[in-house]
């Protein structure tokens, strides 16, 4: 089954060689009306470095079905405009870029150098849908194509909310236990600022204590890690990494299940909400 539809993609690649060609020569002309998108659906995140994995749920070729061909292929979308796409034991570049022509908006696919089953997404795109659960395009063809994330894309959108609203809202601390004393009181009118340069304010009284604050996200979960240098020396009860266990329109969960070297088989956890 799977060789008759990569032999129906072979010849559908004899079909899209025009379009190829189309596209490298409309390149130039286009890029020049083209606000330029790198980050697929989130232009706010200008890292180069940045990256974002899809898988093809569904790719509709002159009528037929092909995502099955495509099962173990995985196509990086990289902030820069860099496209790969990956398999077990190979991969292949190419470049994208998204933006409008004509007042509608484009994706622009290019893989030079792929064969013919990876260089059949060669081609513009118009976009049904970014929704970044499932972006959707189709082409003046009529072919369809429809991706979803990967496990790493999902972990860095949820880590990307999760940052979003530390840094949208000042936040109180609930409560919290350190070496099995509940020590809340102590952070009682304690305000924290989460500062976009990995700063991070507490604040009381109109006195402040600046620390930083770092998260990482990955298919353990989400963290977070404090790091003030006293005095205050009641700060320091937070200079650890905290794991995300909980979380809601308001409210954060942690919990360090490391212990702390003076007391390792405590387990210390931490409640943080917005602001009234």
């Amino acid at each position: 089954m799977k060789t008759n539809k990569l032999s129906s993609i072979v010849r559908m690649a004899i079909l899209i060689i025009g379009c190829t060609t189309l596209f490298a020569s409309c390149t130039k002309e286009t890029q020049e009306v083209v606000e330029p998108l790198y980050t697929l659906g989130d232009p706010k995140n200008a890292s180069p470095q940045g990256s974002r994995s899809f898988e093809i749920s569904s790719f509709v070729l002159a009528g037929e079905e092909q995502a099955s061909a495509f099962e173990e292929i995985k196509v990086t979308f990289q902030n820069n405009g860099t496209l790969i796409a990956s398999a077990p034991n190979q991969q292949w570049l190419g470049n994208w870029n998204i933006g409008f022509v004509d007042g509608v908006q484009k994706l622009f696919l290019n893989f030079p150098d792929a064969p013919p089953l990876i260089n059949a997404l060669t081609g513009i795109w118009t976009v049904v849908s970014l929704d970044l659960d499932n972006p959707q395009f189709i082409n003046d063809a009529g072919d369809t194509l429809q991706i979803i994330p990967t496990g790493e894309t999902a972990m860095f959108l949820a880590l990307q909310d999760f940052n979003t609203s530390l840094l949208d809202s000042l936040w109180v601390i609930d409560e919290f236990v350190f070496q099995d004393n509940d020590v809340t009181s102590t952070f009682e009118n304690v305000i924290f600022d989460f500062k976009p340069n990995g700063t991070v304010v507490a604040q009381r009284f109109g006195q402040q204590k600046t620390g930083q604050w770092v998260t990482h996200g990955d298919e353990d979960g989400i963290s977070l890690t404090f790091q003030f240098n006293p005095p205050p020396a009641a700060l320091a009860a937070l200079n650890r990494t905290w794991n995300l266990v909980n979380s809601g329109e308001s409210q954060y969960d942690f919990e360090n299940a490391e212990g702390t070297p003076e007391n390792p088989n405590s387990l210390d956890y931490l409640i943080i909400t917005m602001e009234n």
